[in-house]
């Protein structure tokens, strides 16, 4: 029969667990001590004076480079290929919240889903966010062209309008004789993503204000038809709405 020392066995596994411990938090790159809140930090130097303001020189932490992500080419913004193939479930998505990569893929497409710019995305649990490139994505949201809405003095009128449909007409020249462009070229205003119009399923509508004096909006329906009621009172120098268009 084999005997076990158990008090040498125990002797070499509690420096083990005590290095471990010791180095929960850890430092690459030089053997200053990592920020207080941070488990991993990336830093070359280190600077002990007291730190006034975000952009102090004593605040700089490398001089040698920086943190170089996996540079991948993605595959759709609702999928985790091409590290997971094939559909996932909800659990494995959201198990995956803050994966980042730096994605190298030029794509355009009909599908904003497959459409991909180069830069730095995060998975947020159900697709890949853009939070870095070459700001060609642009904003997330924009204000609706300026429309007019038909209002009869002195009488209750209810009525709907298609927001997509304003969108589209005065952002496509076909059909707007006000169109004019210092490039002629130009006969689309595309979302600058995709190069194209935006589909009605891309996009969100909000209204942040209108005149309640003259009228009431009942709701915005999925589709982006708005219901209003006008009450007959003649508009005033404030009686506009805002619209804006948000990109899911």
């Amino acid at each position: 029969m084999k005997i076990i020392n158990l008090k040498k066995t125990i002797l070499l596994v509690l420096p083990i667990i005590v290095t471990t411990v010791a180095n929960a938090q850890v430092t690459i790159g030089s053997n200053a001590e990592p920020s207080s809140a941070a488990i991993l930090e990336i830093k070359t130097m280190h600077n002990a004076s007291h730190i006034i303001s975000i952009t102090d020189d004593s605040n700089i932490t490398s001089d040698k480079g920086g943190l170089g992500l996996p540079r991948v080419k993605l595959v759709n913004r609702k999928t985790l290929e091409p590290f997971i193939q094939g559909s996932i479930d909800d659990q494995t998505k959201m198990k995956h919240v803050g994966l980042t990569v730096y994605n190298i893929k030029q794509q355009i497409t009909n599908s904003i889903d497959e459409s991909f710019e180069p830069g730095t995305y995060v998975w947020d649990g159900k697709q890949w966010n853009i939070s870095g490139g070459r700001g060609s994505e642009g904003a997330r949201w924009f204000y609706l062209p300026p429309f007019h809405l038909s209002i009869t003095l002195g009488s209750v009128n209810s009525g709907e309008i298609k927001l997509h449909d304003i969108y589209k007409n005065q952002f496509t020249q076909t059909g707007n004789g006000a169109f004019i462009s210092s490039d002629t070229s130009i006969n689309t205003i595309p979302s600058p993503l995709n190069g194209k119009l935006y589909e009605n399923s891309e996009l969100y509508y909000v209204v942040t204000y209108y005149d309640t004096s003259i009228m009431s909006i009942a709701k915005i329906d999925p589709d982006g038809t708005m219901h209003y009621t006008t009450n007959g009172t003649a508009p005033s120098a404030k009686s506009y709405i805002n619209v804006i268009a948000i990109v899911k």
